[in-house]
């Protein structure tokens, strides 16, 4: 080869790799908020989007939602920028999460557009299926948590494996690094994942508990009220009895006639004897 022949085709390599030879970006930081700093946060809109597709919707549907092109290339994105950033150690799950994440969309990228691959969503995640297994992928409604999934086939060396993190995704943007986004609409309204049905049945029963302690409490304070109120009743009755009985012996009157009748202590009544006493006496005189 010519010197001229070779210094063109070595200017030309050169000017091919120039763009990967300027200066990197800025390294992100790991943070809740790292699915929006690194890109991955586009497909996960997606993904949030068009998980709500029921299962008995026609596939037409799903691949329509899921197999849009705005997202492609995004995987690599967030990989990238996984792999570099620093502070990961502080969140080994968001990590771990974020690198199955980009390699299950990777999985939906080859799904969507290769030959064999298929797509399908159950109204709680997205699903894609090809040579090498199913990979599936959830995003909470509201943006705070997620999971990945990945069944492996007979022909794959990647083991079974499921990662679940939690994070903060969003609010969207409807641009990035300069190009226009819009996530579809699915036509179906955000379900409930397992997840956050779980948590609110759980938040239901506790309110639930909360309320029926606080009625027990309630009606435990009423009958304890009820029963001084008794105990108070009877008491002051007996003690007005004991008053009038006490208040007879103070005037002086005897316990004879204690209760105004003319009953002696044997239960003899001598007004009465007194009065037969006499009449006998007036016969007889």
């Amino acid at each position: 080869m010519h010197t001229t022949t070779l210094l063109t085709a070595l200017l030309l390599t050169t000017a091919l790799a120039a763009p990967n030879w300027g200066p990197p970006k800025p390294k992100k930081t790991i943070s809740l908020a790292a699915l929006n700093d690194c890109g991955c946060a586009i497909p996960a809109f997606f993904i949030q989007e068009c998980q709500n597709i029921p299962a008995s919707a026609p596939s037409d549907s799903t691949k329509n939602c899921v197999c849009d092109r705005q997202w492609y290339g995004y995987s690599d994105l967030c990989m990238d920028c996984v792999n570099q950033a620093n502070g990961g150690e502080d969140f080994p799950e968001l990590v771990e999460f974020m690198k199955e994440f980009s390699g299950a969309t990777k999985q939906l990228y080859s799904a969507c557009t290769l030959t064999g691959g298929s797509v399908s969503s159950d109204g709680e995640a997205v699903c894609a299926s090809t040579y090498y297994g199913d990979t599936c992928i959830s995003i909470a409604k509201d943006g705070k948590s997620g999971w990945t999934s990945f069944e492996a086939s007979s022909q794959s060396k990647v083991p079974s494996s499921k990662v679940e993190a939690s994070f903060e995704l969003g609010p969207f943007k409807p641009s990035y690094e300069g190009q226009t986004l819009e996530v579809p609409k699915s036509g179906y309204p955000k379900a409930e994942t397992k997840k956050e049905k779980e948590v609110k049945d759980k938040e239901t029963k506790d309110s639930k508990s909360t309320t029926t302690d606080s009625e027990e409490s309630e009606e435990t304070e009423e009958s304890e009220e009820v029963a001084s109120n008794s105990t108070t009743t009877a008491t002051g009755t007996k003690g007005a009895k004991s008053n009038g009985t006490t208040s007879a012996f103070e005037e002086g009157e005897s316990p004879i006639n204690v209760n105004g009748s003319g009953a002696g202590v044997m239960g003899v009544n001598f007004v009465g004897l007194a009065a037969v006493v006499g009449v006998v006496v007036s016969m007889l005189a």
